[in-house]
């Protein structure tokens, strides 16, 4: 599955991809990619498993890989983008997760139910996500289970994370489309992850 940055999507099917021998072949090869449009996300993955679809612009929904299929080599668009926006990276949504948790460009951090996502299995826009300022955007989404959350950088000049889980995610609990609050973490321009229990 190939994702491109006009929010179209492209399917390769695996009986189609060329071996590991020799030196392979480009994959807007195997499909027509629009002019002017470029590849940004490639996903391989079983069609029933569940991903979230979000744009830096703070919208987003959940949606089974097996929707984005399709037959045609030109693709069909998935995700519909203001101008200006971004898809950020398709998030795998693991069985056991029951929240998700965004992160701001500008620190702002928000965890609510991922029950509030919306499914869409055809795509679309989606719906709010995070409430943004002026000048900000969505940077990280990461769906969140009963291990919590690592937030993993630099402090210090040394490596260091900060998990948080229970009651350390509870200052940051809130409902969709919500601004959320800063994020209180030893690591500057932290990597948030789920741990995965």
């Amino acid at each position: 599955m190939a994702l491109a940055d006009n929010g179209r999507v492209y399917s390769v099917a695996v009986a189609g991809l060329p071996s590991a021998r020799g030196d392979g072949q480009p994959v807007t090869a195997m499909i027509d990619l629009e002019a002017g449009s470029r590849i940004v996300h490639m996903i391989a993955a079983a069609p029933d498993t569940r991903w979230l679809f979000a744009t830096r612009g703070g919208y987003g929904f959940a949606a089974a890989l097996g929707g984005l299929f399709s037959r045609n080599k030109a693709g069909k668009q998935f995700i519909t983008l203001e101008a200006g926006d971004a898809i950020l990276r398709p998030v795998p949504l693991f069985a056991g997760a029951d929240k998700l948790a965004l992160l701001s460009a500008r620190g702002k951090f928000l965890v609510f139910g991922l029950d509030e996502v919306k499914v869409q299995p055809a795509g679309g826009r989606g719906t709010i996500l995070m409430g943004l300022d002026d000048k900000d955007g969505l940077a990280q989404v990461v769906p969140v289970g009963a291990g919590g959350l690592r937030a993993a950088g630099i402090y210090r000049n040394k490596p260091a994370e900060d998990i948080l889980a229970g009651k350390g995610l509870d200052p940051y609990l809130g409902k969709r489309a919500r601004k959320g609050r800063l994020l209180d973490v030893r690591p500057k321009d932290p990597v948030l992850s789920p741990v995965l229990s």
